[in-house]
C-alpha cells in the first residue's frame, strides 16, 4: 500500500508536467501507443502468469526440482516470444502515424520512440518472469520495493529530459532504462527467495513449457478480453474523434485507473494465499479468506468512489487546468471520470472474486464471460461514439460492467466455493455499503458548503474526509475480529521500533 501511495504522489506531480510539455496531441499519441503495445504482450500465451501459479503450487508441496524446471522453461519460452513481438512492434511503430491520421503527429519523432518502446516490451517478457516468481512465493513486498525505487528514478529522469527540451524519444529511453533496472533487481530477489536456480538453456523442458502455455493460454484469453474491455476506448476515440480527444478522455480515466490500481493492490495480495490454500484443498479457509477480502475491498472501493465523485471535478481543475472541466458535457474530462466510476465500482467490488477464481485455475467460464463482454463493449462503443462522443464510449463500458459484475460474477464465485448468499451479503457487503453511503453524503456536503478552489483548501477537506472515514471504518466498517486483528498487527509493527527495556537483553540470548 505504501508503494502505491508513492506511485500516486509521483503521478500527481509528474502527469500535469508531462501533459503540458508534450501537448495534447503528443501526449494523446503516447497514451494511445501504450494501450496498443499492451495488446501484443498478451501473446506470451500466459506463460509468465502461469509461472507464478506453479511456483506457488510447487513451493506449497515442496517440489523443488519441478519449481526450478518451471522457472527455466518459462524464461526461455518467454524470451523466444519476446524477440518475435519486438519485431512486430517495430513494424507497428512505422504504421502508427498512418493509422491515426487525425492530429498533429510527427513520424520523425513518434516512430523512433515507439521502436524503443517495442524493444522494451520484448525484453520485458522473459525478464518479468522473476516478478511472478516472487509473487508465487508470496513476496509482493519485494516487488513493491523494487517498483517504487525504479519509478522514483524514472520520474526524476523524465522530469530532467522534458525540462531540457526532450520529447517522446527521450521519455521512451528513460522508461527503458528504468525497466531494465527493475527487472535486474527482481532477478536478484527471486534467486534469494525461491532459492538459487539456473537459467541455462539446458534447463528448458518442453513438457514444462507446454504445461505453462496450457494453463496460461486460457488465462491469456481472459486477460486479452479484459484489455479489450479496458483499453478499446482510447482506440475508438483516436480513430473516430482524433488523438487530441484521447488526451481529454485519458485525463478523466487516469483518476479512475489510479483507483483501480489501489483496489487491485489490495485484492491481488490475496491471490498467492488463495493459491496455497487451494493447493492444500483447505476450502473452509478459502471461504473465510474470501469473505474477509470482499469486506476489505468493499471498505476501500465504495467510499473511495463516493469521495472521487465529490472531489473529482475540483481536483482536475486544479491539477490540469479549467479547459478540461469546462465547456460542453461531452467534451469534459470530469464527466468522463464520473461515468467511468459508475463502470468500475462494481468491478472493484468483485476484484476479490476474480482473484479467487484465478487462483483456483478454473478459467473457462471467466474466459467466455470476458469474451462476451469485450465483444459487446466494442459494439456499443463504436455505436455510441458517433452520437455521444467520449461520453458514449465511457457509457458503453459502464453498461457492460454493471450488468456483469452485479449479477453474473458474484453468483459464479459463490456457487463455485459454496458460499451462502446470506453470508456474502452480511459479512462481505453490508458494512461497506453502509460506510459508502455515509461517506457519499459527507463528502458531497463538505464540497457544497465550501468549494475547494485552491490546493490548500482541497487538501484540508480531503484530510478531514480521510479522518472521518478512518473513524467510521473502525467503528462500523470493521467487525470485532477485524478490530482485534488490526490491533495485533499494529502492536507487532510498533514492537519492531520500540526500544528494549532498561536492563533487558536486546539480543534475546
Amino acid at each position: 500500500m505504501g508503494g502505491l501511495v508513492i506511485y500516486l504522489v509521483i503521478a500527481f506531480f509528474l502527469s500535469p508536467f508531462v501533459i503540458h510539455h508534450l501537448g495534447n496531441a503528443r501526449y494523446g499519441a503516447w497514451s494511445l501507443a501504450a494501450d496498443l503495445m499492451g495488446y501484443y504482450t498478451l501473446l506470451d500465451f500466459g506463460i509468465r502468469w502461469a509461472v507464478g501459479f506453479f511456483v506457488a503450487r510447487y513451493s506449497a508441496r515442496g517440489e523443488r526440482d519441478r519449481l526450478e524446471s518451471c522457472i527455466s522453461s518459462g524464461f526461455w519460452g518467454s524470451a523466444a516470444i519476446g524477440v518475435v513481438l519486438a519485431l512486430l512492434g517495430v513494424g507497428l511503430s512505422f504504421a502508427f502515424p498512418h493509422i491515426f491520421t487525425k492530429g498533429e503527429l510527427s513520424a520523425r519523432e513518434v516512430v523512433p520512440a515507439l521502436c524503443v518502446f517495442s524493444a522494451t516490451i520484448g525484453l520485458g517478457l522473459p525478464m518479468e518472469v522473476f516478478s511472478f516468481v516472487l509473487s508465487g512465493s508470496r513476496r509482493q513486498d519485494l516487488i513493491n520495493v523494487t517498483e517504487v525505487t525504479t519509478r522514483l528514478l524514472m520520474a526524476a529522469g523524465m522530469y530532467a529530459v522534458l525540462k531540457s527540451g526532450g520529447g517522446l524519444l527521450s521519455v521512451s529511453l528513460v522508461q527503458c532504462g528504468g525497466r531494465i533496472l527493475c527487472w535486474s533487481w527482481n532477478y536478484v530477489w527471486a534467486q534469494r527467495v525461491a532459492g538459487p536456480f539456473s537459467l541455462r538453456p539446458s534447463g528448458f523442458r518442453f513438457a514444462d513449457l507446454r504445461a505453462l502455455a496450457g494453463l496460461g493460454s486460457v488465462n491469456i484469453v481472459i486477460a486479452f478480453a479484459e484489455l479489450v474491455i479496458s483499453r478499446t476506448d482510447l482506440i475508438v476515440i483516436g480513430v473516430f474523434l482524433g488523438v487530441k480527444w484521447v488526451a481529454f478522455y485519458n485525463i478523466g480515466r487516469l483518476l479512475v485507473d489510479y483507483g483501480s490500481q489501489l483496489n487491485g493492490n489490495i485484492t491481488q495480495s490475496f491471490t498467492p494465499h488463495f493459491m496455497h490454500l487451494i493447493a492444500r484443498e483447505d476450502l473452509a479457509a478459502v471461504r473465510r479468506l474470501y469473505l474477509l477480502g470482499a469486506r476489505i475491498s468493499g471498505l476501500l472501493s465504495i467510499p473511495l468512489a463516493a469521495c472521487m465523485f465529490a472531489f473529482g471535478r475540483c481536483f482536475l481543475r486544479l491539477w490540469v487546468g479549467p479547459p478540461y472541466v469546462t465547456g460542453a458535457l461531452g467534451e469534459r474530462s470530469d464527466v468522463v471520470m464520473a461515468v467511468l466510476l459508475l463502470a468500475l465500482l462494481p468491478r472493484w467490488q468483485q476484484g476479490i472474486s476474480w482473484q479467487v477464481m484465478l487462483a483456483s485455475g478454473k478459467y473457462r467460464v471467466l474466459m467466455f464471460q470476458n469474451l462476451a463482454v469485450a465483444a459487446t463493449n466494442i459494439l456499443l462503443s463504436v455505436t455510441l461514439v458517433r452520437h455521444y462522443g467520449m461520453i458514449g464510449v465511457a457509457s458503453a463500458r459502464a453498461i457492460t460492467s454493471i450488468i456483469t459484475n452485479l449479477t453474473w460474477t458474484p453468483a459464479l464465485v459463490l456457487h463455485r466455493f459454496q458460499v451462502p448468499w446470506r453470508d456474502y451479503l452480511r459479512e462481505g457487503l453490508a458494512r461497506p455499503l453502509l460506510l459508502g453511503l455515509i461517506m457519499a453524503g459527507f463528502s458531497t456536503a463538505i464540497v457544497r458548503i465550501c468549494l475547494p478552489v485552491s490546493w490548500k483548501l482541497l487538501f484540508a477537506e480531503a484530510a478531514l474526509t480521510l479522518l472521518v472515514y478512518a473513524a467510521l471504518c473502525w467503528a462500523i466498517g470493521f467487525n470485532r475480529d477485524d478490530r482485534r486483528l488490526a490491533r495485533q498487527r499494529l502492536d507487532s509493527l510498533l514492537h519492531r521500533f520500540r526500544p528494549p527495556a532498561p536492563g533487558s537483553d536486546a539480543t534475546g540470548a
